[in-house]
């Protein structure tokens, strides 16, 4: 009888050690979320720095910038994310690649004409995406109204 319980808390053992460090290796919920929280903060420092540069190159146009900026953050805390997702669900992965790299190259454009001291295409750059700002705005308030 000994011997039998014995092993049955040997096989116990056994089979409960795998479980643990599979749990250990792999992340939690709140540990997948997190790379959401990174874009949160990368969006909010991109906004920053392209805050700083429209002080620098184009300050006629910051008042406008902070409103355009202040309004984005202000409709997108009011969109709801299940609808959020459902109406962007008919873009594959591809689709949000190109998204996505269209607005990296922009941005580094943006920081070589910086870099490079072309103040005129800097200028040209943050306007059209003070433009394209507002327009994306309209859509969205039309989408949450």
């Amino acid at each position: 009888m000994k011997i039998r319980n014995g092993m049955l808390a040997l096989m116990l053992i056994t089979l409960t050690i795998p479980t643990i460090t599979a749990a250990e290796e792999n992340p939690t919920v709140e540990e997948q979320q997190k790379p959401g929280m990174d874009w949160m903060e990368k969006r909010e420092e991109r906004q920053k720095e392209i805050l700083q540069m429209v002080e620098k190159y184009s300050p006629e146009t910051l008042d406008e910038w902070k409103e355009a900026i202040a309004t984005r953050n202000a409709l997108l805390s009011k969109v709801d994310k299940d609808e959020w997702q459902r109406h962007h669900k008919h873009l594959d992965e591809k689709q949000w690649k190109k998204i996505k790299q269209k607005k990296h190259e922009e941005m580094r454009e943006l920081k070589a004409a910086a870099e490079n001291g072309d103040e005129e295409k800097v200028d040209k750059l943050l306007n059209n995406m003070l433009t394209r700002l507002k327009e994306r705005n309209q859509k969205l308030q039309e989408k949450t109204s």
